[in-house]
Parts: structure tokens; C-alpha cells; sequence
């Protein structure tokens, strides 16, 4: 088994690089090799301690803005092969509460989110159920592709403003610092 890095919040205000062991895919799962991580103003608050603790599970590999390539598929998984690239939701919904049966499993009551309560894409490899992994299309950049969950956000935003042609919105807030 070969190892890794990964990016570690231990606790708030405890920041560092730590080997792990390398990472295997179980059934209905993928590990992807991170390309391109976003770090979110929300990475900045998991660092200070001052999300809610009821979203949060230290220690934690932060990194919920990311593209990648898949590495290793597990049994049962399919559309999805090695050398893939692909971005995943942050979220992952159990699919069976309420909320999930809806189609809002941004509300599921089980509440899971890579980067928060499992381990985000800081790292060499990330686990990631295949339920919530994207194939790229052709012609779509790694780097540009890291931004799309900040980009799903402000559209959101917009989307949720009724903006009327001809008026001028502007959306504010954290979003990504940087792409490294």
C-alpha cells in the first residue's frame, strides 16, 4: 500500500501535511487524484473553529471545490473509469430520508459534505461515493471545472434575486480565495 499526503485540520487553528495511507475505493465508490482544490472562505472558518459543530468533524481534509481524474473504481460502480476527469457534489445525501425522496438533498437529515464531516479533496486522493461524481465533458479545463460548485452558488444567488433585464445585481461573499 504506497502513501499520501493529505492537508490536515486537526483542530481549529491546527493546520498541517500529514502522510495517510493510500485510499480504496469500497463498492459504489471512486477515488480520485485531485488536480485542482479551491480554498473556499468557508476552509478559512473550518481553520478558525467557527463553523457550527454540528457540521463539522475534526480532524478534517478540507477541500470541497476541486476537480480531478478518477484513479480506481470500486465494485458495482459504473460510467465511471481511471483516468477520468470528474468534480463531485459536496453533499452526500443518503437518498432515502424525506428531504432526499423530494429531490433536495442539499436538506438530507443525514448530513454528510466532503470537507466537513468526511475528508475533502486537500489531499493526493479523495474517496468519494460515485453518486455524486461528474464526468467532464470534452473540452472542459481541470482548472476551470474546480470552479464549479462556487459558480452553482452565485447562480443560485442570481436565480433566487428574479433579476428583470436591464437591472444590475451583484453577488458578494466568501467564494474561493485561490486554485492551487
Amino acid at each position: 500500500m504506497g502513501e499520501r499526503r493529505a492537508l490536515v485540520i486537526s483542530s481549529p487553528g491546527l493546520i498541517g501535511l500529514r502522510d495517510a495511507s493510500e485510499l480504496v475505493p469500497g463498492p459504489g465508490e471512486i477515488v480520485a487524484r485531485p488536480v485542482h482544490v479551491g480554498i473556499c472562505g468557508t476552509d478559512l472558518e473550518l481553520l478558525a473553529g467557527v463553523v457550527d459543530p454540528a457540521y463539522v468533524r475534526y480532524p478534517l481534509v478540507p477541500g470541497h471545490e476541486w476537480s480531478g481524474v478518477v484513479e480506481a473504481v470500486g465494485p458495482g460502480v459504473t460510467g465511471l473509469s481511471p483516468g477520468q476527469p470528474v468534480i463531485a457534489e459536496g453533499v452526500i445525501p443518503c437518498r432515502s430520508c424525506l428531504p432526499c425522496l423530494r429531490g433536495d438533498t442539499n436538506l438530507c437529515l443525514t448530513y454528510d459534505e466532503l470537507g466537513f464531516t468526511r475528508a475533502g479533496a486537500a489531499a493526493d486522493q479523495v474517496l468519494i461515493p460515485a453518486q455524486v461524481v461528474h464526468p467532464l465533458p470534452p473540452g472542459i479545463s481541470l482548472l476551470d471545472a474546480a470552479l464549479a460548485e462556487p459558480a452553482a452558488v452565485a447562480w443560485r444567488a442570481i436565480g433566487r434575486g428574479e433579476p428583470r433585464p436591464g437591472e444590475r445585481m451583484a453577488v458578494v461573499g466568501d467564494g474561493t480565495r485561490s486554485i492551487c
